[in-house]
């Protein structure tokens, strides 16, 4: 689907409409979750999650298996200067054949944003989502910053992350 640079078991690129509708119709559940917590919304629909993320302001990327189909998209959304807010949506296969590489790259990406003007990267996630906070502090070295009660437009809390430039 995308085209890209290649990296060790996937490609990054840049994400086309039919990215986002493969990874919006085969996301994981804890993510499905978040996105119905984020938004309100009662029933999950992937078209409409779909254009959501392509409306997504900023950067946005994409990284495909050998087989050309998308494990995840992301992106980095301007807040305001120098600060940028994750986010990322992807497959339960896709997670449990490509952690290390998606890991790899994620990091290597935040890391880029920081050496090119980024001093702030922040992520939020359901306070349920204990193994998605682990991977933001141990891989994507995120500092967990404080719960935010009632952050998400159906009540739920949030626990926020940030990776600050010193």
């Amino acid at each position: 689907m995308a085209d890209g640079a290649h990296i060790p078991e996937i490609r990054l690129g840049f994400p086309i409409v039919q990215d986002f509708a493969y990874i919006a119709a085969n996301m994981r559940p804890d993510e499905i979750a978040q996105y119905l917590a984020l938004t309100g919304i009662s029933e999950y629909a992937p078209d409409v999650a779909a254009r959501s993320m392509i409306a997504s302001p900023g950067h946005q990327f994409v990284m495909v298996n050998s087989s050309n189909l998308p494990v995840l998209v992301g992106g980095f959304c301007p807040v305001r200067a120098g600060v940028f807010e994750g986010w990322a949506a992807g497959t339960p296969d896709g997670w449990a054949t490509h952690w290390r590489a998606i890991t790899k790259v994620c990091r290597g990406l935040l890391d880029d944003l920081m050496a090119n003007g980024a001093h702030r990267v922040e992520t939020f996630a359901l306070a349920s989502r204990t193994q998605a906070h682990e991977w933001y502090e141990r891989s994507l070295l995120m500092q967990r910053e404080g719960v935010l009660r009632g952050y998400f437009a159906d009540g739920q809390d949030a626990i926020v992350f940030s990776r600050v430039s010193a």
